[in-house]
C-alpha cells in the first residue's frame, strides 16, 4: 500500500513505486520535474471499487514539489495549484 494522503485541502503526501529511487531516471523526472520542463498533473481517487464497480480518478490538476525524502519509495509532498474537493479532503485526510 502507497501512503498517500492529503495534508491540507493543497498539500498532498505521496510515495512513489517501490522501486523507483531518487536517482533513478523515473526518480530524477519526479525530483526535478520543473527544471527538466516536466508538468505533474495529479489524479485520485478514494477507493478503487464502490459496489463491484472501478471508480473513476478525480483531476486535481497541476502540481508543484515541494520537498521529497527517502530512496525507494520516494515519499514526497506536493503542492496543488488549486485545492482539491472539500469532501475528498475529509475523507482522505489521516486521522479523519
Amino acid at each position: 500500500m502507497y501512503a498517500d494522503y492529503p495534508i491540507s485541502r493543497q498539500l498532498l503526501h505521496w510515495e512513489s513505486q517501490a522501486t523507483t529511487s531518487q536517482h533513478s531516471p523515473t526518480g530524477r523526472n519526479l525530483t526535478d520535474h520543473a527544471e527538466r520542463g516536466y508538468t505533474i498533473l495529479l489524479f485520485a481517487r478514494d477507493q478503487k471499487k464502490s459496489n463491484n464497480c472501478t471508480v473513476p480518478f478525480t483531476y486535481l490538476g497541476p502540481a508543484n514539489r515541494v520537498s521529497f525524502e527517502s530512496q525507494r519509495p520516494i515519499r514526497m509532498v506536493w503542492r496543488l495549484l488549486h485545492p482539491m474537493p472539500v469532501v475528498m479532503f475529509e475523507e482522505n485526510r489521516r486521522g479523519g
